[in-house]
């Protein structure tokens, strides 16, 4: 799988690894992308929506249907 990269997706990539240096936790409302769910490069980092590849899984099995 091929990741799409983004001013916004290096951006959120940046400031997770600079709060990672001070051990400050970062909370996001937006940031989808899979690789900030590697909790051992990014343990203090959360956030409140599903990463890309749940999503796809949702859309693909709840939309298919129809």
């Amino acid at each position: 799988m091929r990741m799409k990269w983004t001013i916004a997706y290096v951006y959120r990539l940046q400031v997770a690894n600079l709060l990672r240096l001070f051990k400050i936790p970062q909370v996001s409302y937006a940031s989808t992308s899979v690789a900030l769910s590697d909790k051992t490069r990014y343990a203090l980092f959360a956030r409140t929506v599903p990463p890309d590849n749940y999503q796809a899984r949702y859309h693909f099995y709840h939309f298919s249907a129809a």
